[in-house]
């Protein structure tokens, strides 16, 4: 799967949830989607059926701890990663 796929599939998850889609831009953080703990599991969550992949308890664990840390690249680049592991 090319970068701009997933790129594009992960945007078209968070148009779904967000009512401001404005904020999804490549360098936006979870923390400036405003997505609180529950939110970022349902994206998870959907992701993980999207995409056909498991997301690793510690990578998880990561995401809710510092979720002003992970931008939409690097979710991306998580993403094309375990794509290619499985």
């Amino acid at each position: 799967m090319e970068r701009l796929d997933v790129q594009q599939r992960l945007y078209n998850t968070l148009g779904v949830m967000l009512i401001d889609k404005a904020e999804i831009k490549e360098d936006a953080t979870l923390r400036d989607l405003a997505l609180d703990d529950l939110e970022i599991e349902a994206l998870l969550d959907q992701l993980e059926f999207e995409f056909d992949i498991v997301f690793p308890i510690r990578i998880r664990k990561r995401i809710y701890k510092a979720p002003e840390h992970l931008t939409l690249q690097i979710l991306v680049d998580v993403i094309l990663v375990l794509i290619e592991n499985d």
